[in-house]
């Protein structure tokens, strides 16, 4: 940031390859990814020792951000944030799907897990808003209203949203000449000063989940790649990793969210990454074995 102040991310990605962490290390600045799975599978080892090593720096960041995984408890995350009293919780940003989250929300596997999740949040921040009308987010508005009623929600486009607005989620809004347009009102509470006393490890929130590694990619055509993605389940609920396509000079960068997904390359002269596939689906989302079928079948169509 230029206003020069210390920032610290915490990155943590549910699956074996810690794909967020490399993604967020190209950029400028220091980052420390948790181990892989779950943070709140994490309390008391990862995410408490990242924290305590943060704060036991000769100059320490005055902002400290955690990215949780999408199967993640919130609330029992920000809880550790006051394991030092120098520490203060300011807030849960809760990234919503304007186009999905209704279906997951009914999903039998995960819509327990997402209502949670809703239900946590000091502002929600409604994504993709830009792929539906107006009629559909305002019906969309009314629903979150139920789900998080004291969250203020935040329509955005591709997460783009001020960073004043993620470092003040219990009490800073943009103005009106800010980017982001704020619907709703909720409310927020005085930041927590406690530690819940119930730290147990709970797999609960990941029992609805299934994740795949497709490991070693070969370089592929682009048509075989975009007939592996399209033939994918709704079962599966996100994918990304890093792809060499033929005839490109820099790797890829693949993300899928529900049935959307993209491609970008990596700036030329990035290190080389390691080219693989994680896959996060509900327990209906095909094994291993039979995505890394289905890759192999795309390939030999084209």
């Amino acid at each position: 940031e230029p206003d020069g102040v210390r920032y610290a991310v915490l990155v943590n990605d549910f699956g074996d390859l810690n794909i967020d962490a490399d993604l967020v290390a190209s950029h400028s600045g220091e980052t420390i990814a948790l181990a892989n799975g779950c943070v709140c599978c994490s309390i008391g080892d990862s995410l408490v020792d990242a924290l305590i090593d943060l704060m036991a720096r000769p100059t320490p960041p005055e902002h400290i951000l955690i990215e949780a995984s999408g199967v993640a408890d919130p609330r029992r995350i920000a809880d550790i944030a006051v394991i030092d009293p120098d520490l203060l919780r300011d807030g849960i940003v809760v990234l919503v799907d304007a186009a999905d989250v209704r279906r997951l929300a009914d999903d039998r596997h995960v819509g327990e897990t997402v209502l949670r999740q809703l239900a946590a949040a000091d502002l929600l921040v409604v994504n993709k808003t830009d792929r539906s009308d107006v009629a559909a987010l305002d019906a969309l508005d009314g629903w979150l209203a139920g789900a998080a009623p004291r969250a203020p929600r935040l329509r955005a486009r591709h997460a783009d949203v001020p960073v004043r607005v993620l470092l003040g989620a219990r009490t800073t809004m943009p103005s009106a000449s800010q980017p982001g347009h704020v619907v709703g009102h909720g409310h927020g509470h005085g930041a927590d000063r406690h530690v819940a006393g119930d730290h147990a490890h709970d797999d609960l929130h990941e029992s609805g989940f299934r994740r795949a590694l497709i490991d070693d990619l070969p370089t592929l055509d682009r048509h075989a790649l975009s007939a592996f993605m399209e033939a994918l389940p709704d079962s599966v609920l996100r994918a990304k990793g890093f792809v060499q396509l033929a005839g490109e000079a820099t790797p890829f960068v693949l993300q899928r969210v529900g049935r959307s997904w993209t491609l970008k390359a990596l700036p030329a002269g990035s290190a080389p990454p390691h080219l693989a596939l994680v896959l996060i689906g509900t327990v209906e989302m095909p094994d291993e074995a039979a995505l890394r079928t289905a890759l192999a079948r795309a390939r030999q169509q084209i």
